[in-house]
């Protein structure tokens, strides 16, 4: 049987958040049955820097784009497996000239949505709905995290890929101050119920409990919002 060959585009890790840990987790996968070829197309080195614009980024999509037409050129009957971007106006766009573009050489296109609320955000507007449908349809099959996940292109095409991490077992150990601690750990924003964790925490100060945050602010804009009226 001859095996299949598939591009891989994706930003893992650095920065450290959702989406760029399952692409590493998936680079990092050994395939048998496929040939696979893996681009790191890293726009953002930064948590805020995600979801704006530099002339950095602006070369990272040109040699993305030529990398993209190689493999495309070179190959017989090529597959992609693309990283859709983040509910925002740059990586929507990224995602658009890419997909329109040299992704359509490819014979079909594995689209990872890993990112929350893209669905939504192309329904707001109407011409976000026009180039999604345009952007993310054709030969595309859309991978989801699980059957629940709402993708942008309707639920008749959706493998289903769950986010894991295998875990080793831990026994629990009850501390001996009988201290409740609470660890959040992930990208610092609203969104994500870091303002109201704060704000539980500050209600019952006093009690025999401490909370640890750990992670990065997506923006300085993010941390004082979250921050606003908590001592």
């Amino acid at each position: 049987m001859t095996e299949k060959n598939i591009l891989f585009v994706g930003s893992p890790p650095p920065p450290y958040h959702g989406q760029a840990v399952i692409t590493g987790i998936v680079f990092e996968t050994e395939f048998s049955s496929i040939d696979p070829t893996f681009y790191e197309a890293r726009f953002s080195e930064e948590l805020s820097a995600v979801g704006g614009v530099s002339l950095k980024k602006v070369g990272v999509l040109l040699r993305t784009w030529g990398t993209m037409l190689t493999y495309a050129l070179l190959h017989k009957r090529p597959e992609l497996y693309y990283c859709a971007g983040s509910a925002h106006t740059v990586p929507f766009l990224r995602d658009f000239l890419l997909l329109n573009t040299v992704g359509k050489l490819f014979k079909k296109r594995y689209i990872h949505y890993h990112s929350g609320g893209l669905p939504a955000w192309l329904a707001d507007k109407a011409w976000r709905k026009v180039l999604g449908n345009w952007c993310y349809g054709g030969r595309s099959v859309s991978i989801a995290c699980s059957r629940f996940v709402e993708v942008p292109i309707g639920d008749g095409n959706v493998q289903e890929l769950p986010n894991g991490l295998e875990v080793p077992r831990l026994s629990r150990i009850k501390p001996e101050d009988g201290r409740f601690r609470f660890l959040y750990v992930g990208a610092l924003r609203e969104t994500k119920g870091v303002k109201v964790l704060l704000e539980a925490a500050e209600k019952l100060a006093g009690q025999n409990f401490e909370v640890s945050i750990v992670g990065e602010w997506v923006s300085n804009e993010e941390k004082l919002r979250c921050l606003a009226g908590v001592s």
